[in-house]
């Protein structure tokens, strides 16, 4: 694929929901659509199995027996009909593929259906023998008909997060928050470079397909702006540091080989998807913490340190290896090969249908808030926090798909996660006027962060610098060791919650502050209390 032919600019065609048929005259209480589900059900209109798959009936009741299916589909129901050979296909599929858990052969072990209406419809099939049992969307295809009102038309998604696709749609997205979107589109398109920045070179595509490759791993080099200030877009890699990682950095003894050039080959796999995906993505310039602070210098390490907030507020968009526990594991996942799909297409009343199924995906590594954490290293990670939420724009590399937040937005590939995350929260709540309510924010902002790890319990005040700071320009107050003047009583009015309530043996900061709590052995909370009358001596 050409990337510059869907650069920022260029206008790329998408297709649009169906917008839903006019009320014919089936019913003045039913769309056309609906009229049709009838038509598929029993003669006496309405089905106690698959209850028409209308949504409003679905959800709140058991799940229907496998017999019963077969009951009602033997007496003239079409619509139970098709679930039942929707559950052979599907169970037919899991038998050829298996599962690591689940295993072959339980065709012949299936005991009911559970259908339910989120996004889309969910097949839940239970098994004999198995509580978790198997979990289906059935969809169609954006920009086709849809029979049933509860299977919704969603996107494809590739499964491969180094497709050209996926590559596509971040470019889309980009386009979309650059022009649209009021809370992300800064004053100026293009940023200050930071002191050192990698240069990848001019983004030329090239023109034969076979060199391709060749170009996205091409040797780069570090680039050191000189007096004079540089302007450009440049992306972020936010990614896990390991005490004991191999991973390259740049020290007062290799800098100069370093301006000079690093090899694509010396890289580790994360590093080298982040080149591959900055050049798809037609960026020159890439920022990754350990090759462009010198790591042996502490004068150079403490000023550098002291912008990296400002470094991830000021980038074009910031590369997130969530579910990279280190720097060897890479961005990209290709679960295309494990997931199972099947579609099935099928005539009714002369109008073709084609309905797709597909296991749904996971979500897990965005929550909608801090509440749930653990399942992947990095946003368990406490500098990480920070990035996230002053980032103008975050890419996650989940373990299924991409995943696009930034302060308008959140959504994936697939379009069914949670719509709305803490950025967008966090973004939103300091629109608020009053100063209390924002300060109730830090409290959140506390909350959350306290269950997060630090390698060094010292970056525990650090770490949170820049969030500090954000805050600071919206009030007068000063923060000292994370308290704020005008709002002390509040802010020392914490507690220690979780199951380990102790602090590190090593103490440099006074035990009446929040920061002497760690992730490891709990967590802040806020109990909801009125301050009635204080002394002041």
């Amino acid at each position: 694929m050409d990337f510059f032919k869907s650069i920022p600019g260029v206008e790329v065609a998408q297709v649009a929901r169906p917008t839903p048929s006019k009320r014919r005259k089936y019913s003045i209480h039913l769309t056309e659509r609906e009229a049709a589900e009838t038509r598929l059900a029993r003669p006496d209109n309405f089905c106690i199995c698959c209850h028409n798959l209308r949504w409003r009936h679905l959800g709140d009741h058991s799940p229907t027996k496998i017999g019963d299916l077969k009951k009602s589909s033997y007496e003239g129901c079409h619509t139970c009909g098709l679930l039942l050979d929707w559950v052979d296909r599907l169970m037919r599929a899991h038998d050829e593929r298996g599962d690591k858990v689940l295993g072959k052969g339980l065709r012949g072990k299936v005991k009911g259906v559970d259908l339910r209406f989120r996004e889309t419809l969910e097949l839940d099939i239970s098994i004999e023998g198995f509580p978790r049992g198997l979990r289906w969307e059935l969809h169609t295809l954006l920009g086709t008909p849809a029979l049933w009102t509860t299977i919704q038309p969603l996107p494809t998604v590739p499964g491969n997060t180094q497709s050209d696709s996926s590559a596509l749609w971040i470019l889309q997205k980009l386009h979309q928050c650059s022009k649209f979107h009021g809370y992300c589109a800064p004053e100026k398109e293009l940023s200050r470079l930071p002191t050192r920045i990698l240069d990848l070179g001019a983004p030329e595509w090239p023109k034969d397909s076979s060199l391709v490759q060749q170009y996205l791993t091409t040797d780069l080099k570090l680039y050191q702006p000189e007096a004079d200030p540089s302007f450009d877009k440049y992306i972020c890699l936010s990614h896990c540091w390991r005490k004991t990682d191999s991973m390259p950095k740049t020290t007062s003894c290799n800098i100069q080989e370093h301006l000079g050039r690093i090899s694509y080959s010396s890289l580790p796999t994360t590093f080298q998807d982040a080149v591959v995906f900055t050049r798809k993505l037609c960026i020159r310039f890439l920022w990754i913490d350990s090759i462009c602070i010198i790591q042996d210098d502490k004068d150079d390490w403490m000023r550098e340190a002291s912008k990296v907030c400002q470094v991830f507020q000021a980038s074009y968009l910031t590369l997130c290896a969530t579910t990279a526990p280190d720097c060897s594991h890479g961005l990209f996942v290709n679960s295309s090969r494990d997931e199972l799909r099947d579609s099935r297409s099928m005539k009714i009343e002369t109008t073709p249908w084609e309905v797709h199924a597909r296991h749904p995906l996971d979500h897990s590594c965005i929550p909608a808030s801090w509440q749930v954490i653990g399942k992947y290293p990095l946003l368990n990670r406490g500098w990480v926090y920070q990035e996230r939420l002053l980032a103008r724009r975050v890419l996650h590399f989940g373990p299924q798909e991409l995943i696009w937040e930034c302060a308008s937005e959140t959504t994936c590939e697939c379009s069914l996660i949670d719509p709305f995350t803490p950025k967008q929260i966090h973004t939103q709540a300091l629109q608020i006027k009053s100063a209390f309510k924002k300060m109730t924010r830090w409290h959140e902002v506390v909350e959350e962060y306290s269950k997060l790890a630090l390698t060094f319990e010292s970056d525990r005040l650090p770490a949170l610098r820049g969030l500090i700071t954000q805050f600071q320009s919206w009030e007068t107050f000063r923060n000292v060791a994370g308290l704020w003047e005008g709002y002390l009583l509040f802010d020392l009015l914490w507690e220690a919650a979780g199951p380990e309530r102790t602090r590190p043996d090593k103490r440099v900061i006074p035990t009446w502050l929040w920061a002497t709590v760690t992730g490891n052995s709990g967590h802040v909370s806020y109990p909801d209390v009125n301050i009635i009358s204080s002394i002041h001596f």
